[in-house]
């Protein structure tokens, strides 16, 4: 948010009035980040999913991406893996279990905390080397 005053004087003829009372405007950013573009994921040998992406074009404002998982089909509405936005461009998902489904989506968020839509899904099936 940033917020400006302004305040007025008259000048006629070398004559200046006093400043009159201060108007001030907050301009708050309500515009949100657009979408996060070319997601990946790939099963690590540690067991953990790696997540990475691509982030919006020309967004100037990003200040960190929260990363969701949903399971596979659609079941279900996806979780918040981030409890705060991450910084990075990739997330390494280690509560991810063998056997299992899931779909990834990314979402921007700026600095005022706007958080936009998410990212086209990206799904997967998780089968750890020592599992297969």
């Amino acid at each position: 948010d940033e917020t400006w005053c302004y305040a007025l004087a008259g000048l006629s003829d070398s004559i200046e009035s006093e400043l009159g009372a201060a108007a001030c405007i907050t301009i708050r950013d309500l515009v949100p980040p657009r979408a996060p573009h070319d997601l990946m994921a790939a099963v690590l040998g540690g067991r953990a999913v790696l997540v990475l992406w691509e982030p919006p074009p020309d967004e100037t404002d990003i200040a960190g991406y929260h990363v969701y998982r949903g399971e596979g089909e659609g079941d279900g509405e996806p979780q918040r893996l981030t409890g705060e936005p991450t910084e990075e461009n990739r997330f390494k998902d280690e509560s991810a279990q063998s056997g299992r489904t899931y779909v990834y989506t990314v979402r921007a968020v700026d600095g005022a905390g706007n958080e936009g839509p998410s990212s086209e899904p990206i799904e997967l099936t998780v089968e750890y080397p020592a599992d297969l």
